[in-house]
């Protein structure tokens, strides 16, 4: 699950459950949505909660139809490495293109394809 009181999001958006509040990085849901099972209070760790969501599906707890769409603009996107063989006159103009920046030569890359991608 993602921080506080979202679920189910992606790099910059999920989904907000009116009236959560935040806690210990975890969904924390509202009595008020509950549809069965009622939390007395909060749990006590990290490893406590953690137990509880294997055991428990969040669909049965949640009424999603309160849920509203939110950014979450400082998530930090994973990431994955890859191996791209390029050849060297090519490398070496990135490289050279990035020097003239002042930036690393990967993450010049990064930001082409990201343009690219955009357009």
């Amino acid at each position: 699950m993602s921080p506080a009181t979202s679920c189910s999001s992606t790099a910059d958006s999920a989904f907000r459950i009116s009236g959560a509040s935040p806690w210990r990085g975890a969904p924390r849901v509202p009595r008020a949505i509950f549809s069965g099972l009622q939390l007395r209070s909060r749990f006590k760790s990290e490893e406590q909660e953690r137990k509880f969501w294997e055991a428990h599906d969040s669909a049965a707890l949640i009424d999603w139809s309160k849920a509203e769409r939110v950014r979450l603009p400082n998530l930090k996107p994973s990431t994955q490495s890859i191996s791209l063989r390029l050849p060297v006159h090519t490398l070496e103009r990135i490289e050279a293109a990035a020097n003239a920046r002042d930036v690393p030569y990967q993450s010049l890359i990064k930001v082409w394809l990201e343009e690219k991608l955009s357009a």
